[in-house]
């Protein structure tokens, strides 16, 4: 684990996150959405009750997050955000920029305290990189220094490669 203070990225498996709220990113790809893995392993475990939640949830558009119970997730609430399939990087990194921002505030708005997020990529079967992780890390402390009612924010990364991403991102600094 590492821990700047402000922000702990772990390994692990955010499924199982114990926190406030945990961020499920979906990406609109054409016409249709695409899952991350993380994302379908997310509604595996919160049931047929949050499926049916998000499905309830209507169009929200790009960049906008909605909030459902957690239902079959530790966690109390899921935060679910829809960003655009970018494979440009500097493109990708405004939106997701964006998205997490408007996730962590959809969070707060809640109630939430704590809260769980995967690493995002440009795309749903693109990995987070560096540069992309500095942009969440800078994004998030923004947030923390703003908002008095977040305690604490995890990055939960499900591999070795996203992890190390985020890990060089916190030793070389915020974008």
């Amino acid at each position: 684990m590492i821990d700047d203070g402000i922000v702990q990225v772990v390994r692990g498996d955010l499924t199982r996150e114990r926190s406030d709220a945990v961020v499920n990113v979906m990406y609109l790809a054409g016409d249709h959405l695409a899952l991350t893995p993380t994302g379908r392993a997310l509604f595996r475990v919160g049931g047929p009750q949050l499926e049916e939640a998000v499905a309830s949830l209507g169009e929200f558009g790009v960049g906008q997050a909605r909030l459902t119970s957690g239902f079959g997730l530790p966690a109390g609430f899921a935060v679910h955000l829809l960003l655009p399939s970018i494979a440009q990087a500097n493109l990708a990194r405004t939106g997701i920029a964006r998205g997490v921002a408007e996730a962590v505030t959809v969070a707060l708005r809640s109630g939430a305290h704590r809260v769980s997020l995967p690493p995002i990529g440009p795309t749903a079967t693109q990995p987070l990189t560096e540069s992309i992780g500095r942009v969440m890390l800078g994004v998030l402390h923004d947030l923390a220094f703003r908002a008095d009612a977040l305690e604490l924010v995890r990055i939960v990364c499900p591999d070795a490669v996203s992890y190390e991403a985020m890990v060089r991102a916190i030793e070389r600094g915020l974008e």
